[in-house]
């Protein structure tokens, strides 16, 4: 059975709602996103992550609740009990923009330079 979907705002959140822009964030039940708005205060606190890679994560995260909310399945179904850890999960699909892909090459041509030149 599918829960009901609320327009209930809870407190605090709005500031989080409006940061993802996100049209199933609002939509989701109260409980879904209140964890929603607890998973925002976990990235805002986890540096160094970027507003764009909070912003993704939380938008990928707020679809995935969407579905669970839809199918019934309880929170703790979808994050677990250790919710941090889907959170990093998340995390790991925006970690790596093009710059830091470009830096890591940077690096292993550079090191390569290194160890040729001294013959190690």
């Amino acid at each position: 059975m599918a829960q009901q979907i609320s327009t209930v705002e809870l407190p605090g959140e709005a500031q989080m709602l409006t940061a993802i822009h996100s049209t199933t964030a609002v939509s989701l039940p109260a409980d879904f996103r209140a964890v929603l708005t607890a998973f925002a205060t976990y990235l805002e606190h986890r540096p160094p992550i970027s507003r764009t890679a909070s912003a993704g994560a939380l938008d990928d995260l707020a679809s995935l609740f969407a579905e669970a909310a839809a199918a019934g399945m309880p929170i703790r179904d979808v994050v677990g009990h250790d919710p941090a850890e889907v959170a990093e999960a998340l995390l790991e699909n925006y970690a790596l923009t093009a710059r830091d892909t470009d830096a890591r090459a940077d690096l292993a041509r550079a090191i390569d330079v290194i160890v040729g030149e001294l013959g190690g």
